[in-house]
């Protein structure tokens, strides 16, 4: 199943002359920050505690550079068998043939596949079948017993086959630096049928199936960052101090964080300001709370997936629910806003596989991820996405500058797999527009889709600093918020491959889980990054908290979202 994704480029950072501003503009203090670990020894040490004034910092120069230009592509398996049984060992090798276009590995970090597989033992052609989550054999880099494959006509020598502790699936990444396409033949899982409860007689019959799906993914590295770009904190913005400086946060830990509202002590021990979102849901500006070292803050290495959640890949994910649990899950909104997605006979379809997936629920999303045996990212997961490790600036989009250029015009004709946006200069998918020509019409756009052969630059690809696509605009990213005690409950468990009878997530740590219900509700949850929906710039932009706690419970017609994992 084709899955598209973007390359990324590295953005390189000479230096940061930071200037303090009062409101009139006058630089009154001078200071050099180098990075997250300087600017955080700097607040420890009350070199802020001084300031009457609210403080704007932006970089005064940097030095962007593109390692590699920018394509919109799609991974691939196939030529799947089952071989090599070994039932003193209950196990079977699961093979298949495994490519994707302009992979990349460099210095900072590269992009991967996540593969995992789902068996079915009998009936298997009828609609519904009963799939299962396959666990795998061992765990670790390269486990015994694992083939890397071998090299067809590819940039990369060798891959790497990462196994999480878990054993639900692994990361497919290059061994090496370069960049190029991926394809190699006769990769092989081992499945321990054995732990599944499958016998060695079932496991070695004809009548055995199993599917292999691929989600393309990237590696955000272990590194600080800042959450807040120095907004003013009317759209949420999160800050630290006391709620009058306007200061980023710096994320230099997994550590727990401290909300307090009042002055006393909040340079001193380095509290965070809270300012409340536009929902009234969540914590009230100035609000005293804590957050605790188990909420996934982005500071550890984490995988996020290259795209938001495509219809074609929400179809693959129906397609393996029974029909008491699809009929949670399925948002029968085809013709409505570009969504394609549509059942006959039981087995669901679109017309528009590369296309973000809108009218997705929190309940939605949370049971995609438990099934792909990933997990929710947090709204601090999604700023270090979209910044990166550099010092904010003001009112920035994904892509590191404070403009955009809305895709109003497509080709003409039926919009493909390869459709790309003919406005000039196009780089997000928002203000509520009417396409001309394509499929016409009010809605996302294809996964992807400004990042072309003839992309230059993160700006014009819409990229965020290590690589995803599409975190400013298209359709809404669902989220675990810090602002309310369901959102902060959330530790980052990973699914398990499995969704309950009815079609819900059953972590008990993610938001809007009822004990004895699974994730049946919206609470803890909200969206970050904006949609094609929207008409107001600010919703776009990285630090924007405007519906960050709004907790819906409801499909909407400009939200999905996209699943992470922590690196193993």
């Amino acid at each position: 199943m084709p899955f598209l994704t973007g390359k990324r480029f590295t953005l390189f950072v000479c230096s940061y002359l930071k200037t303090c501003f009062p409101f009139s503009g006058t630089p009154t203090k001078v200071f050099t920050v180098m990075s997250v670990k300087d600017v955080t020894g700097i607040l420890r040490s009350r070199i802020f505690a001084s300031l009457s004034f609210s403080l704007r910092i932006f970089p005064l120069f940097s030095l962007l550079l593109l390692q590699h230009p920018l394509y919109a592509n799609n991974a691939s398996v196939t030529n799947v068998s089952l071989v090599e049984q070994d039932q003193s060992a209950n196990t079977i090798k699961v093979e298949f043939d495994l490519s994707w276009d302009n992979a990349w590995s460099d210095s900072i970090n590269k992009d991967a596949v996540w593969v995992f597989v789902k068996y079915c033992t009998s009936s298997c052609g009828t609609i519904p079948a009963t799939w299962t989550h396959a666990i795998l054999k061992t765990s670790g880099t390269n486990p015994s017993g694992f083939t890397r494959g071998t090299k067809g006509t590819t940039a990369f020598d060798t891959l790497d086959i990462v196994v999480p502790s878990d054993k639900l699936g692994a990361f497919i990444q290059p061994a090496h630096q370069g960049s190029g396409t991926v394809q190699f033949t006769d990769l092989q899982l081992v499945w321990d049928y054995g732990a599944n409860g499958v016998s060695d007689a079932t496991a070695s019959n004809s009548s055995v199936t199993v599917k292999v799906y691929a989600i393309e993914m990237v590696y955000i590295p272990e590194e600080g960052f800042y959450a807040g770009d120095g907004g003013g904190g009317s759209n949420g913005e999160f800050e630290v101090g006391d709620g009058t400086q306007d200061l980023p946060a710096p994320v230099d830990s997994e550590g727990g964080i401290t909300f307090r509202g009042d002055s006393s002590g909040s340079y001193t021990n380095f509290y965070w300001y809270y300012n409340t979102d536009n929902n009234g849901n969540d914590a009230a500006t100035g609000g005293n709370f804590d957050v605790s070292e188990a909420f996934p803050k982005g500071f550890h290495a984490f995988y996020l997936m290259k795209h938001e959640i495509t219809q074609g890949l929400y179809v693959e994910f129906l397609n393996n629910l029974t029909s008491a649990q699809v009929g949670a899950r399925y948002p029968n909104q085809n013709g409505v806003n570009r969504h394609t997605i549509t059942v006959s006979t039981g087995t669901y379809s679109t017309t528009k596989s590369d296309r973000a997936c809108n009218f997705l629920s929190w309940m939605d999303v949370a049971a995609f991820s438990d099934w792909a045996a990933l997990r929710p990212m947090s709204e601090l997961e999604f700023e270090k996405a979209a910044r990166g490790p550099i010092v904010p600036v003001l009112s920035e989009y994904a892509w590191g500058s404070t403009s955009k250029t809305n895709c109003a015009t497509l080709p003409v004709g039926a919009e493909s797999s390869t459709t790309t946006c003919s406005t000039a200069s196009a780089n997000i998918g928002f203000g509520n527009t009417t396409y001309t020509n394509g499929d016409g019409g009010t809605g996302p756009l294809r996964a992807g889709i400004f990042a072309t052969g003839s992309t230059t630059t993160r700006v014009t690809s819409g990229a965020g600093y290590y690589g995803n696509l599409e975190l400013s605009g298209n359709v809404a990213e669902l989220t675990a918020n810090l602002g309310t005690a369901a959102g902060r409950g959330f530790s980052g468990t990973h699914g398990d491959g499995t969704v309950d009878s009815d079609g819900d997530a059953t972590n008990n740590d993610w938001p809007g889980f009822v004990a004895g219900s699974g994730v049946t509700t919206g609470a803890g949850s909200g969206e970050r990054g904006g949609s094609w929906a929207d008409t107001l710039s600010n919703r776009a932009t990285i630090s924007d908290r405007f519906n960050a706690a709004d907790g819906l419970s409801t499909r909407v017609n400009d939200r999905g979202g996209r699943s992470a994992r922590t690196a193993p």
